[in-house]
């Protein structure tokens, strides 16, 4: 699925709220919920958590997880691409739909 940024933005804010540090992404391979939260308490810098967030799942630093699933290795199997206002394309992870 292709979503302009906007609409992306729009669709966060109505599950989560305008704070989107509490937006959550479910890993497409092995169904793994995260949120930046869940980085953080990995002991990952903010920039670095921003970096996976989304894009990365949880196992590639949580062995408990079990899945070492990124978008850097798999763009191809990004369940969402955002089209970005310069054209640019990002791969990311759906939007987690249920409550968490």
């Amino acid at each position: 699925m292709e979503l302009q940024y906007e609409e992306w933005c729009r669709q966060g804010v109505e599950r989560f709220g305008t704070m989107s540090i509490k937006w959550w992404y479910r890993c497409p391979e092995c169904g793994t919920p995260h949120s930046l939260d869940d980085w953080i308490l990995l002991g990952l810098t903010m920039d670095d958590a921003l970096s996976l967030l989304g894009y990365s799942c949880l196992g590639v630093l949580h062995p408990d997880v079990g899945c070492q699933f990124s978008l850097r290795q798999h763009p191809d199997k990004a369940p969402v691409k955002i089209k970005l206002p310069d054209g640019m394309e990002v791969p990311v992870f759906d939007f987690v739909e249920e409550d968490i």
